[in-house]
């Protein structure tokens, strides 16, 4: 083998190892954000807007066990939890009917549901997950 080809294949040899190297890296900067952390993240966000708005009624138990089941089995951090709770409690618009009703259960889900939400769900799973 001459000394060009030699060249050629240790470099070749050099680059695939460098590649297989940064490949974890590679693939831990592009993780996704999965549909079912993103259906829990959901989940977490309705559960804590209906706490916050139907405080020590039996619904706002039902909830707590509903984020209680959510923790169980998701795997965010605590500081995402906590984000995730504080959009629950303070970005649903509060809906009123003609009669001036308060409609907190549409409110939450139409907050949990909407696309300026999973926006902003997305932005808090990628903190975690390290990407901008």
């Amino acid at each position: 083998m001459n000394s060009q080809a030699r060249h050629a294949r240790v470099s070749i040899s050099i680059l695939a190892a460098m590649t297989l190297a940064s490949l974890p890296l590679i693939s831990a900067c592009k993780e996704k954000i999965s549909p079912t952390d993103i259906h829990h993240a959901q989940q977490y966000v309705m559960a804590a807007c209906i706490l916050d708005r139907y405080p020590g009624q039996p619904i706002s138990k039902e909830a707590e066990g509903w984020a209680g089941g959510v923790l169980e089995n998701s795997s965010f951090s605590m500081e995402q939890y906590q984000k995730l709770a504080d959009i629950g409690k303070n970005k649903a618009k509060a809906n009123i009917n003609k009669d001036g009703q308060a409609i907190n259960i549409q409110t939450c889900f139409l907050l949990a549901t909407s696309t300026d939400t999973k926006n902003l769900l997305l932005k808090v799973l990628r903190h975690q997950a390290g990407q901008p």
